[in-house]
Order: C-alpha cells, then sequence, then structure tokens
C-alpha cells in the first residue's frame, strides 16, 4: 500500500503530479464541504440547506479546472527542468 500511495504520489512522473492535484481538490472540497455544513447547523435558518446543494453541484465546476490548470502548470515545470537537464 505504501510502495502504490509512494508511487501516485511520486514527483518523479507526470502521473504523479495528476494524482497529487485531484488528491488536493478532494481533500479541498471536503473541507469545504464541511464548513458549509457546520455554519449551516450553526445557523439556524430554515432553507440554509439549499446552499449545501449549490456547493455540491456547483463548486466541482470550479474545483476541476482549478485542480486541471495546476496540473498544467506543474507539468510545464516538470518539462522545462527536463530541458534544462537535457542541455547541461
Amino acid at each position: 500500500m505504501r510502495t502504490l500511495i509512494t508511487k501516485l504520489f511520486s514527483p518523479k512522473s507526470y502521473i504523479g503530479d495528476l494524482g497529487l492535484c485531484l488528491f488536493l481538490a478532494v481533500l479541498i472540497y471536503i473541507t469545504g464541504f464541511l464548513f458549509v455544513l457546520l455554519s449551516e447547523i450553526n445557523s439556524g435558518v430554515a432553507g440554509a440547506g439549499i446552499f449545501t446543494v449549490y456547493y455540491v453541484v456547483f463548486f466541482p465546476i470550479f474545483l476541476l479546472p482549478a485542480a486541471l490548470l495546476l496540473f498544467i502548470l506543474l507539468a510545464i515545470n516538470r518539462y522545462v527542468k527536463n530541458k534544462k537537464k537535457d542541455f547541461s
């Protein structure tokens, strides 16, 4: 199990970068969901559950492109570093 996690999130491959980006996106999604849920529980306002529905439906629309952008930036960074190694 440890080797699988190390291989998936290793900084030596593009797959590791993609796995890391998706892991961070899921972690941010779950953390945000907990904050929204706890704020609704504490507010006591009738109809506050609609914010949970909005969060569950609309937040991935913004989160997945942000994770993809992070992956693209990491991939460009890895490509540039590999090019510098080739020229040295």
